[in-house]
């Protein structure tokens, strides 16, 4: 008996981490192209906000509506929601989701609830592009920082504390943030990025960033920290890169 070779199929992983502000119309056009949502599929849109004045999932959806993408599927959980099976097939197989713009600490319900983060993970693996807006695309990271309050002080002041945790894991040895953290805090990114040996990389207003398995290319500027050959935090420079630049 013959036996037949079948050659694995070779998943294109693709990450796009966007910086919060008004939408670019290049920025939707390379998201459906390396969705190629022209070819058929649907968009899934998460949000974990839970602010009911917050629109920018339906401003999104315009956008897309407007390059005759129609298929845009908008999921806003609650922190008290439970996921139906429903939601968790359509994050799965969706080609392209985008999680929104939102406080860190909501956003991290993807990494903490094992259901939702297992749909995201699986997605991606699988093939569908995940594309992360300002804070959304901080949690894609293998680590994020953030603020926690440790000590309330009289006169509605409060002392915080940056942490370094976890996040989804999905951009390896990766931090992502933006460029008012780099502005407060570049030390610290120094210190890191040559401690651990990773990337950080800091979103401009409405910049992008697509991340293939081959390696990452601006879309706009974007700074970056990287620890290359570095024997010390203070021989970390930081970068800024431009349109079209590639870099990792």
């Amino acid at each position: 008996n013959q036996v037949e070779n079948i050659t694995p199929k070779v998943i294109d992983k693709k990450v796009f981490l966007i910086g919060n502000g008004a939408w670019q119309k290049q920025t939707i056009i390379e998201l459906i192209e390396n969705s190629k949502l022209k070819e058929g599929g649907y968009i899934v849109i998460l949000g974990l906000n839970n602010n009911k004045t917050d629109s920018s999932g339906y401003f999104l959806k315009r956008e897309f509506i407007e390059q005759n993408i129609m298929a845009v599927h908008i999921l806003n959980f609650k922190p008290e929601m439970m996921l139906k099976k429903t939601d968790i097939l359509a994050i799965e197989n969706a080609n392209l989701i985008c999680i929104l713009h939102g406080n860190k600490k909501r956003l991290l319900r993807i990494r903490e609830d094992t259901v939702l983060q297992h749909a995201v993970v699986e997605a991606y693996n699988n093939g569908t592009t995940i594309a992360g807006v300002g804070n959304g695309a901080s949690v894609l990271g293998e680590k994020l920082f953030i603020n926690y309050i440790i000590e309330n002080k009289p006169g509605d002041k409060r002392i915080t504390e940056l942490k370094l945790i976890d996040g989804l894991g999905i951009v390896k040895k990766a931090i992502i943030d933006d460029e008012d953290f780099v502005k407060y805090n570049t030390e610290l990114i120094k210190e890191i990025v040559y401690k651990r040996n990773f990337t950080f990389i800091g979103l401009i207003y409405q910049s992008a960033v697509l991340i293939k398995d081959n390696g990452a290319m601006a879309f706009g500027k974007v700074l970056l920290f990287k620890p290359k050959n570095a024997k010390s935090p203070e021989e970390i420079k930081k970068e800024l890169l431009n349109k079209g630049d590639d870099f990792l």
